[in-house]
């Protein structure tokens, strides 16, 4: 049975950005195409899609993917097991490369940092423009809150920044000489309303008293139960009409996690990269009480999807 009328106007109006020439072209892609599917396969194929759409031709679009193969949930004693081989990676590459760790382009390595270093601590600008601007979408400001919880503080290049426009900030991390560099370079910024906590496998999220949790280029690193676990306590944590906002990389094709394949990799330390499942993140802010007020796609990513969520305790 072809497809019908409706099907081809919607393909071109979707996936195109625009109507069919005329008539005559919706019949005959009626009578080519018995799939919506092989249709949309089609266009998706065809130079117009390709020059309209440069990253979206390497990325596919997320909802018409089948469900990830990921396991969200550890018990307890794995969870520690799993942390502490995290920590183990941040502290190793805390000493040696800290800076590459959290922006990792050739210029911030170890032998090109000193004439990159005020570029990189400059940057850190953009994260608190991030959240200024997402919380005035809701018509919220800095102002409006008492303490902000940045979740992987990392060398402190976006905490100086926050620190100019909250009252007080908790800076977490996993790394300890991570730390000891954000503290000085927060210091030599003039700022003393940082709170410093490291993170630990017993204490995955620990910090209390913040009404805005924000965090941006660390999740990624963390397997999806991790992740999970952290955002729990967040959730948690906040009280009514508290933000969190959530940057994190939600699909990448052929990205799964099985715990008992993760853990036979054994100790090797390494960079790692996760996605974890929208629908999970939803399902769990739903349970602790917070309320999706906006989603985006952060842009420039070519072969994930990396989302920045905004919650709002009910």
């Amino acid at each position: 049975m072809p497809i019908s009328k409706d099907d081809v106007s919607y393909g071109y109006r979707y996936l195109l950005g625009r109507l069919p020439e005329n008539d005559d072209v919706i019949e005959i892609y009626r009578q080519a195409f018995e799939d919506v599917e092989l249709f949309r396969q089609h266009l998706m194929e065809s130079p117009e899609y390709k020059l309209k759409n440069p990253v979206a031709v390497t990325k596919s679009f997320l909802a018409h993917t089948p469900p990830s193969d990921i396991e969200t949930i550890m018990d307890h004693p794995t969870l520690k097991q799993v942390v502490s081989k995290t920590a183990s990676y941040w502290s190793e590459v805390g000493a040696q490369a800290p800076h590459w760790s959290v922006l990792s382009l050739d210029k911030y390595a170890p032998d090109q940092l000193e004439q990159n270093l005020a570029e990189f601590y400059e940057s850190g600008v953009g994260d608190l423009y991030l959240v200024r601007d997402l919380l005035r979408r809701m018509n919220r400001s800095p102002n409006d809150f008492k303490t902000i919880l940045e979740f992987g503080c990392g060398v402190g290049r976006a905490t100086a920044a926050l620190a100019t426009a909250f009252k007080h900030v908790i800076a977490l991390d996993i790394s300890a000489p991570h730390i000891e560099l954000a503290k000085e370079h927060v210091a030599s910024s003039g700022a003393n309303n940082v709170e410093f906590i490291q993170v630990t496998s017993e204490n995955v999220m620990p910090g209390r008293g913040f009404d805005l949790w924000y965090s941006r280029l660390v999740l990624q690193h963390n397997p999806p139960p991790v992740t999970l676990s952290v955002l729990e306590k967040a959730f948690s944590g906040l009280p009514p009409h508290g933000v969190a906002i959530v940057h994190v990389r939600t699909h990448e094709d052929g990205y799964r996690f099985k715990v008992a394949d993760y853990l036979k990799g054994g100790s090797k330390l390494d960079m790692e990269m996760h996605s974890t499942p929208q629908n999970s993140i939803l399902e769990l802010a739903d349970r602790t009480g917070c309320r999706l007020v906006e989603l985006h796609e952060e842009p420039g990513h070519i072969d994930n999807v990396t989302s920045i969520f905004v919650f709002v305790k009910k």
